[in-house]
């Protein structure tokens, strides 16, 4: 199909594009309002300074010191972003939910019955938290103590879920997804809606999207109140093991202090003081900087062994993959209803050339019942589909134990340096004079375990203090949570937004676009698997002759003149189309094998065979030559009812009773155009135009008149057509556009070739005018309106008789 063509095609069909883009979106934003429609719950987090400087020091025994960069914050807050996501967390959340209603009943029974907050209001998160730590303090019973470790939820969160249950109360949210038959369905279909946006290194949104706005805010906190406890809990264990590893450091280093002061001492009393020479200095202060940097590497390593050996626990626990589960359609139900919707456009496209009882349409609609059968089995059945990817943390925690490994190595080979050092200065010691080298030693003693004593008391205090900060603010810090408008101190909230509507908004452009193109590829597939005959390539293609003439459509209260609109119009664009036709008449009756008896076929009823022949008459008749046309319809004839003409004596006369031609001539009020009638109906059409007399009646004429023209029925349901095509010079044959093809035209093209007849050309009748070049142009020529001369013509003369819907004008 070429690109002027598909044009054409688009541009008529314009209006059925637009009511199937209008439908297509209409459709497809409906559904997204009623059943696709979603809200974002949205809470806002962040790492605290002590939880990035742990976790981007992690193995260095200056941690405590580094300067925190963006680049750090940023990691961290990817990191956090990823155990977010994780399905892990989003189960825990759902988990906890569920124990909500247990740990607020514990809550209840411990204050004596007391309720939390107006039941039926919203719940207040400050009257929440007190009720909780009230009831903490009260938990004696056994009971009520089991009963909250039924709950599984941590006590540092119960405030935090307990508040979000009495919001689901509040809200009237069904507690359905909290079964516990869906409590792992409804977590793996929670970690499919949750977005964890890092905005920049201190920002992380953390996003729930459910149909329901309180649903998705309740969700959201949830989420990320299971994973602050989490979070929090992890921080505040690695600052715990901090303060723990530096209370014995400093135990062990009060021990030594006291232990080289009490020495120093001893031997103040024992010797006087001696001065030693610089060389007795030297050696020991380099021995003092070597036992210093020895102690400060030992108590390294040991906290390097401790991080590492909690690394490989936590590694331990973790999986190298993280298992998903996606669920789709089954393909063969999109293949299905491909198919189905292909049957169904073919029987619509033949119901209306064949019935019900067609063998091929009972195939169809066999076919057809038989894929929907196959269709409503499989329709709706989804295919659950598994993945496994790399566990991100898995792999962090391995990297992490890696680079504590290779720092452990290099402390471990600086340890072994400082021992020759140290080696190599008691050596030279040794050679100085005792006394004063051993009050230089011990002095150096006391002022190494003074040094460290400082050192070690200035780390404790920071642990200290992280830990406190940890467990005043948390590590991972809470903007604002999911829910109310921004305001309230003691719990800042948001309010859900339609998340999706970014997202909704690209999907109704995404079906404006679709429906747009699928539309425009349905009009043009249609059009192409359309084999009815559009254009005069198609004629070509399908019957291998060149088109003569291309007749365009007459429409409205002058279709009645079709069958003598070149003279009746004359001035019409529906005229000079006939009149193309007979000039190339002209020009072939000018050869060797000249056209003087012509006759027109059709295949079918009702494809304009009559008007065609009638029309090249009166334009042979115009241009001077004489021209007897002939109505060789003996079944049902015609041509009287056009020009007006008695049908008492005609062409069945002549065969049946031998007159002459002259006798059944009548002239018409078209000058040198003679029309011989049909005449009464025959018995046998077909018997008496195989007569002799026939060829006669044709030798007469021939030489009487310039061009005899024959009109004949239809040329596949009678044979009189095939019959008369050996007798005359040229067969015309006329073939209605837009017409479904039934094969017939084929049918007829074969017949005639084997009666040998000469194809003089084919006329492609009632082709839209907008289709037809020199009707399309025709009107730059006039001014706009009625042509003069054609309103002249229509009024003169009187409307001929309309066309029966059984006729063939």
């Amino acid at each position: 199909m070429d690109f002027w063509r598909a044009y054409r095609v688009l541009a008529r069909r314009i209006w059925l594009i637009v009511a199937m883009v209008i439908l297509t979106t209409g459709v497809v934003s409906g559904g997204i309002y009623l059943f696709a429609r979603k809200f974002d719950g949205q809470t806002a987090v962040g790492p605290s300074d002590q939880a990035v400087r742990r976790a981007v020091n992690a193995g260095n025994d200056d941690r405590n010191q580094a300067t925190i960069t963006d680049d750090m914050r940023l990691g961290e807050a990817r990191r956090i972003a990823d155990e977010i996501s994780d399905p892990g967390n989003a189960q825990i959340a759902v988990y906890y939910l569920a124990g909500a209603p247990i740990a607020r009943e514990a809550v209840v029974r411990a204050m004596s019955g007391k309720p939390i907050g107006t039941p039926g209001q919203a719940p207040d998160y400050d009257t929440v938290t007190k009720a909780v730590r009230a009831a903490q303090a009260r938990m004696t019973s056994d009971e009520i103590r089991a009963a909250v470790r039924a709950s599984g939820i941590p006590d540092a969160v119960w405030a935090d879920f307990i508040y979000l249950d009495d919001k689901l109360t509040a809200n009237n949210i069904s507690r359905d997804f909290l079964s516990t038959a869906r409590l792992a369905e409804t977590g793996s279909e929670l970690s499919r809606n949750i977005e964890v946006t890092v905005l920049n290194s201190r920002d992380i949104t953390v996003g729930v999207r459910d149909r329901d706005a309180r649903l998705a805010e309740i969700l959201a906190n949830a989420l990320t109140a299971a994973y602050k406890f989490a979070y929090d809990n992890q921080n505040h264990s690695a600052a715990a093991s901090s303060l723990r590893f530096y209370t014995e450091q400093e135990r062990a280093a009060l021990a030594r202090y006291t232990f080289a002061r009490q020495r120093l001492a001893n031997f103040r009393q024992t010797h006087k003081e001696t001065f030693l020479p610089d060389q007795v200095s030297a050696a020991v202060r380099k021995n003092d900087q070597a036992r210093n940097d020895l102690d400060s590497i030992t108590a390294t390593l040991k906290d390097a062994d401790a991080q590492i050996a909690a690394k490989k626990a936590r590694l331990a626990g973790l999986s190298p993959q993280l298992r998903h589960e996606t669920k789709a359609e089954n393909p063969e139900a999109g293949v299905l209803r491909a198919k189905i919707n292909e049957i169904r456009a073919d029987i619509a496209q033949k119901s209306g050339t064949w019935t019900d009882k067609n063998p091929e349409m009972v195939r169809l609609k066999d076919q057809l019942s038989s894929l929907e059968a196959r269709y409503k089995n499989v329709n709706g059945k989804l295919i659950a589909t598994v993945t496994y990817d790399e566990n991100p943390e898995y792999r962090a925690t391995g990297q992490d134990i890696a680079k504590l490994q290779q720092s452990r190595n290099g402390m471990a080979a600086r340890l072994a340096t400082l021992n020759q050092v140290m080696a190599k200065t008691v050596a030279t010691i040794s050679a100085l004079p005792e006394a004063s080298t051993q009050a230089q030693m011990l002095s150096g003693d006391f002022a190494s375990a003074a040094e460290r004593m400082q050192e070690v008391s200035r780390r404790l205090n920071q642990a200290r203090d992280e830990l406190q900060q940890a467990d005043a603010s948390g590590a991972l810090q809470v903007r604002y949570w999911a829910g109310l408008p921004p305001g309230t101190p003691e719990h800042p909230e948001s309010p859900a937004r339609e998340g999706a509507a970014k997202r909704n908004a690209a999907l109704m452009v995404a079906a404006f676009i679709l429906s747009l193109v699928g539309s425009a590829a349905i009009v043009l597939a249609l059009d192409f698997l359309d084999t009815s005959i559009k254009a005069p390539m198609d004629v070509e293609r399908m019957l291998g002759d060149h088109v003569t003439g291309i007749v365009p459509r007459l429409e409205g209260s002058q279709k009645g003149m079709l069958a003598q609109v070149t003279h009746r119009l004359p001035g019409s664009p529906h005229a000079e189309s006939y009149r193309f036709l007979g000039t190339d008449i002209l020009l072939s009756a000018q050869g060797d094998q000249p056209y003087k008896t012509i006759m027109v076929a059709t295949a079918k009823p009702g494809q304009g065979g009559t008007s065609t022949i009638c029309n090249l008459a009166i334009t042979l008749a115009q241009a001077g030559q004489t021209v007897a046309l002939v109505d060789a319809d003996l079944r049902r004839p015609s041509l009287h009812r056009v020009f007006g003409l008695p049908n008492v004596d005609g062409l069945s006369t002549i065969l049946e009773n031998g007159k002459l031609p002259s006798d059944v001539l009548q002239r018409t009020e078209i000058d040198n155009l003679y029309v011989m009638c049909g005449g009464p109906a025959a018995e046998n059409a077909w018997k008496l135009l195989r007569s002799p007399k026939m060829k006669d009646v044709i030798a007469d004429l021939s030489r009487d008149f310039d061009f005899v023209l024959f009109d004949t029925p239809s040329a596949v349901v009678f044979a009189d057509a095939a019959t008369l095509a050996t007798m005359v010079d040229g067969v015309l044959l006329v073939v209605r556009a837009h017409e479904a093809p039934s094969g017939s035209e084929l049918q007829v093209k074969n017949l005639l070739n084997k009666t040998k007849a000469r194809i003089v050309g084919v006329v492609l009748n009632d082709v839209p005018a907008a289709q037809v070049d020199s009707a399309r142009y025709f009107s730059h020529y006039y001014a706009p309106g009625v042509l003069p001369e054609e309103a002249a013509s229509a009024a003169a003369r009187p409307a001929l008789p309309r066309k029966g819907s059984d006729d063939e004008i």
